[in-house]
C-alpha cells in the first residue's frame, strides 16, 4: 500500500470514528433531553386535575391552588347539591346490609347540626331507613336554589327547596331549607373530591306544604 493511501486511509477512520462520536454524544444528549422533558411535562400534568360536575361538565383546577383558582364557587355549590340530594332522598334502591348509600354520601360531605347532631342522627330520629324498608316509603328531595355570603369567614349559605315523601296512601311536601358554613378541606379524595364539607347545619324550615291523597 503506498504511503499516500495509507494517509488517506488513518483519516478516513479518524473522520469516522469523530462522526460516530459526535452522533452517540448527540443520541445520548436527545435521550436524556426528552426524558427530563417527559419528566417535566408528567410532573406538570399531575399539578392539574380535572373536575367532572354530576352533568358531566368537565373543568380543569391546579392543585396547588386548588381554592383559590376561578369556579371555586362552583365546586362549592356542587358540595350543596349533593349533600342536599342525598341527606334527605331515600328508596329501597340505595339501601343493603351495609347501609345507606344516600347516607353514606352525605356523612361525607357534612359535619354537624347546630344542636351537635348529624345527618345520620336526623335520620335515626325521623326513622327513615325502616319507614323505607318496612313502609315502602320514599324520600325525595331537590334544591331550588343556594345562597352564599362572600365576606362571610368560614363562609355563610343557605340551601332552599323541597323534599317528597311518598307515602302508601299519600304524598307530602314539605320545605327543607337550612343555612350552614362551609370549610375547605386539606385534600381531595375519592369520597369528597369538592375538598369541602358543611358544618354547623341549621335546619331553619322544614313546614308542610301540601299533603295530596291518593
Amino acid at each position: 500500500m503506498r504511503l499516500e493511501s495509507l494517509e488517506s486511509f488513518k483519516r478516513d477512520t479518524s473522520n469516522f470514528r469523530l462522526f460516530a462520536m459526535v452522533v452517540i454524544a448527540c443520541s445520548i444528549g436527545g435521550n436524556i433531553f426528552l426524558y427530563y422533558q417527559s419528566r417535566k411535562d408528567i410532573q406538570e400534568a399531575y399539578q392539574r386535575i380535572w373536575i367532572v360536575d354530576r352533568n358531566s361538565r368537565p373543568y380543569m383546577a391546579e392543585i396547588q391552588n386548588q381554592f383559590n383558582y376561578e369556579g371555586r364557587i362552583f365546586e362549592y355549590e356542587e358540595v350543596v347539591r349533593e349533600f342536599y340530594e342525598n341527606a334527605f332522598s331515600c328508596d329501597g334502591s340505595a339501601i343493603d346490609d351495609q347501609g345507606s348509600e344516600n347516607l353514606e354520601r352525605s356523612l361525607h360531605l357534612s359535619g354537624n347540626f347546630i344542636n351537635g347532631q348529624t345527618i345520620e342522627d336526623l335520620w335515626w330520629e325521623e326513622k327513615i331507613i325502616s319507614n323505607v324498608l318496612e313502609n315502602n316509603w320514599v324520600y325525595e328531595a331537590q334544591v331550588d336554589s343556594v345562597i352564599f355570603d362572600p365576606d362571610t369567614s368560614p363562609m355563610l349559605g343557605y340551601a332552599f327547596g323541597k323534599q317528597i315523601i311518598q307515602m302508601r296512601r299519600q304524598q307530602v311536601t314539605r320545605n327543607m331549607n337550612f343555612s350552614f358554613v362551609i370549610y375547605d378541606l386539606a385534600k381531595r379524595t375519592r369520597q369528597n373530591p369538592f375538598a369541602a364539607k358543611l358544618d354547623q347545619l341549621d335546619l331553619f324550615n322544614n313546614t308542610v306544604i301540601s299533603t295530596k291523597r291518593e
